[in-house]
């Protein structure tokens, strides 16, 4: 059965994703792990903020949200500034250890920084 995990992403770190190089890398991130992963458009009311919407079954969706926290880390530190992820809300992805085993069992490795 699908599921849906919303990432928040500051307007102003979004313009590096909808560039050449941060839409393929979400089409990869999007064909690697089998979830769709859709940046949205349009700013959420009276907010500052796009949706980053992924959905897909548990395993590909935890995977896809982890690989853009990924590229989302790896803008901020390209540009020098941590700051420009602080508006993100909820955290990219939840720590493994605190996934039940079964569902550990399910996700890919993650690979090292």
């Amino acid at each position: 059965r699908p599921g849906i995990f919303v990432l928040v992403v500051p307007a102003s770190s979004a313009s590096a994703l909808q560039g050449s190089e941060g839409v393929a890398a979400l089409e990869a991130i999007a064909e690697d792990t089998g979830a769709e992963v859709v940046l949205e458009e349009e700013l959420i009311g009276g907010t500052e903020y796009l949706p980053l919407r992924i959905v897909g079954a548990l395993g590909p969706t935890v995977a896809a949200a982890g690989r853009v926290g990924d590229l989302l880390q790896a803008l901020a530190d390209a540009a020098g500034d941590a700051s420009a992820l602080s508006g993100l809300s909820p955290p990219a992805m939840p720590p493994r250890s605190g996934l039940a085993p079964s569902v550990l069992a399910s996700l890919p490795p993650r690979e090292p920084p």
